[in-house]
């Protein structure tokens, strides 16, 4: 079996994801605490060989020190809980034979960050921590609201080479593209988006990416979706919206749940399902 390893090393931490070929999630390994998170069972023994071949930890390279079990979502999980598909837990799909889509939030602008120059990198830097500090507050999406992150659309040196967040539940499907500003002063007029008095395309990329989500997962389910872009502001010191655009919805990171669970319900359970459903596949974004 082909075992795709991606180092990760950022805020602290020092781990290695494993893939499968086809982009599945099968689990990760921390190179601080020696623990193998198995994330997908059946190929447990392959992963602890790949572990115990190719790491150089101390007592690690002889054999994992601990293995972290990730079960799938509860059948049973009580009005408020937290999503079991959330911010950092692999998607797990409901269609047998399909591999679910994992992504690291923020993982295109850390691998962007990873080949330039430190000053280069640090813009990439800083949208990737907003784009993490946004699945963080996902992570809060009461069940049965599910959310999806660094979604890959083709070219990655495209201005929409992924998707921030793709968030579905009752109130619709959501393309949220993180702004990460910190201490910035942003003013909206319409589709006029500010900072710092500087003016920036954001509207314009959220519609395109919400055509583009639209246009694909109308294509995999069979009926049309409705996709509602979101921009999400993070860490300016004051947003002031004069009158907001027309088809885009605009929050900050602190008002993004109340934003999105607050909306009237447009989706019953099934259709939720549905869709989140080819939302995992690989083959939906290809």
């Amino acid at each position: 079996m082909e075992i795709i390893a991606s180092p990760w090393k950022r805020w602290g931490k020092n781990r290695t994801y494993l893939n499968g070929a086809d982009e599945t999630r099968l689990g990760f390994y921390d190179h601080q605490t020696g623990e193998l998170t198995v994330e997908v069972d059946a190929v447990r023994a392959e992963l602890e060989a790949w572990v115990a071949h190719n790491t150089t930890d101390s007592q690690a390279a002889q054999t994992p020190r601990a293995v972290v079990e990730v079960a799938p979502p509860a059948a049973v999980v009580a009005h408020g809980q937290r999503s079991p598909r959330h911010a950092l837990e692999p998607a797990v799909t409901t269609t047998p034979g399909f591999p679910s889509l994992y992504r690291v939030p923020g993982a295109l602008a850390i691998s962007k960050a990873a080949t330039l120059p430190a000053e280069q990198a640090e813009p990439w830097l800083m949208g990737a921590a907003g784009e993490q500090a946004v699945a963080a507050t996902l992570d809060g999406l009461p069940v049965p609201w599910s959310a999806l992150h660094s979604i890959p659309l083709g070219d990655p040196d495209s201005p929409t080479g992924d998707l921030d967040h793709l968030v579905v539940g009752p109130g619709g499907v959501y393309v949220i593209n993180a702004k990460h500003h910190p201490g910035q002063a942003i003013f909206v007029k319409g589709d006029m988006v500010l900072v710092a008095r500087h003016a920036q395309p954001y509207i314009a990329a959220a519609r395109r990416d919400a055509m583009t989500v639209a246009v694909r997962l109308s294509a995999a389910v069979g009926t049309p979706v409705t996709v509602t872009p979101v921009i999400v502001f993070v860490g300016a010191d004051e947003v002031v919206i004069k009158f907001p655009p027309r088809d885009t919805m605009l929050t900050t990171r602190g008002q993004l749940l109340d934003t999105l669970t607050r909306r009237r319900a447009a989706l019953d359970a099934p259709t939720v399902t549905a869709i989140f459903d080819v939302a995992q596949r690989p083959g939906t974004w290809r």
